[in-house]
């Protein structure tokens, strides 16, 4: 069964953990499988018995996930015809549109709406980015949804350096990304970038944002935008949805084979004459 003992692991966690239903996880596996391709539209998937035998469940947690499906409008049951795919849950990542919004720092397209959730001003960081760099005494909090054709893709939290933020045009970060206001209205170098990128389920809340099952696979990217003084001007924790999510990096300097100096943290070579 290779592919999904880590599924049947997850499910297994699931049963004594008092967290995410398990038939939402299974749920979440079956729509990972349909996403990407190994049932598609029209297809009969696997029955309800051999689906609670691969993955080490009961037969009612995958008719709970199956129901989960059906509901959404992925899946068709049938008395006596078996269980179909009736759609992909992805928007086609092929979407020139789609990857510009996830990967352009500049690009807010046609198709590309910005929605602004709340906004305040707090001190420092939240604690998970309070990193090894100096923090602001006073930073801006945006929260907010990116959307792709009316389709929430990221959920956004984003800090900027107060007095930085006083410095875009009123309203400005509701109809441009607030990566190109910081570059264009900071007035302030950026010496140093830093990005980080985990995999994670969704809460409660982000589903309901994102439009998602709870336990949906997450794209979490952390980043971090420091001046020279080494102090955090710039801050996002950003939650991707992950059928929608496509990551595109190019490097086009004759040093780019992805192992010099740009990976964090410095690799450390043996000292001369060392084992």
């Amino acid at each position: 069964m290779g592919p999904t003992t880590g599924v049947q692991a997850l499910a297994g966690e699931a049963q004594g953990s008092g967290g995410v239903s398990l038939y939402a996880r299974v749920a979440s596996a079956l729509r990972a499988r349909i996403a990407q391709g190994e049932w598609l539209p029209g297809d009969q998937i696997a029955t309800i018995e051999a689906l609670a035998t691969e993955y080490g469940v009961a037969t009612i947690t995958v008719r709970l996930a199956v129901r989960l499906l059906v509901d959404e409008g992925t899946l068709r049951t049938s008395r006596g015809r078996g269980t179909h795919v009736l759609r992909s849950p992805s928007v086609p990542l092929a979407s020139a549109g789609l990857r510009a919004a996830i990967n352009d720092p500049r690009v807010l397209g046609p198709d590309h709406a910005i929605r602004i959730l709340a906004r305040r001003e707090v001190d420092g960081l939240p604690g998970e980015l309070d990193h090894r760099h100096r923090r602001a005494a006073r930073y801006q909090h945006v929260h907010k949804l990116h959307e792709y054709r009316g389709t929430a893709f990221a959920l956004m939290d984003i800090y900027v350096e107060a007095g930085i933020y006083q410095h875009f045009p009123a309203g400005a970060d509701e109809q441009h990304k607030l990566s190109l206001l910081l570059r264009d209205h900071s007035g302030v170098r950026i010496s140093e970038s830093r990005e980080e990128m985990t995999i994670t389920g969704a809460n409660r809340s982000a589903a309901e944002l994102l439009r998602c099952p709870i336990a949906a696979p997450l794209v979490r990217v952390r980043r971090w935008r420091t001046d020279a003084a080494g102090v955090v001007i710039y801050a996002c924790v950003v939650l991707y949805r992950g059928d929608l999510f496509v990551w595109e990096h190019a490097e086009t300097t004759p040093e780019a084979d992805h192992f010099g100096h740009h990976i964090v943290p410095t690799p450390q070579l043996p000292a001369s004459g060392g084992t």
